[in-house]
């Protein structure tokens, strides 16, 4: 779970500088907002290197990721928009937004689901 956390973490840190260059005269500093939610992912991987903190670590991930997924709703009704075929430079905030929550959701599920199969394997020993 350690990989997959670093490496949504990076991914997300990406989304910002690569949609602030996309910005061309319209630039924004929001658009670093993915990659605040990135950086603490990088940071919780980081720190689940050793087993005792790795339960600590996976759940403030999981919160970050969550309120990542949460903030990102706010683009939802902009998001018709993205598929329209509308001009893409009209609509980066609407696809940062996307992949925030394509990103952030994945990551939820993922961890979740990595909860659960922990719980189930130390019940069955």
């Amino acid at each position: 779970m350690r990989t997959t956390t670093i490496v949504t973490g990076v991914l997300l840190f990406l989304l910002g500088p690569i949609f602030f260059a996309l910005g061309g005269e319209h630039k924004s500093p929001t658009a670093f907002i993915p990659s605040i939610f990135g950086l603490a992912l990088i940071v919780c991987g980081a720190m689940s290197s050793t087993p005792a903190k790795t339960k600590m670590a996976m759940h403030i991930a999981v919160v970050v990721a969550f309120l990542g997924l949460l903030g990102s709703m706010r683009f939802v009704s902009k998001w018709p928009s993205l598929f329209a075929g509308g001009a893409l430079a009209n609509n980066l905030g609407a696809l940062s937004g996307f992949l925030l929550f394509l990103l952030c959701g994945f990551f939820v599920v993922r961890s979740v689901l990595w909860f659960l199969g922990n719980r189930a394997s130390r019940s069955a020993a």
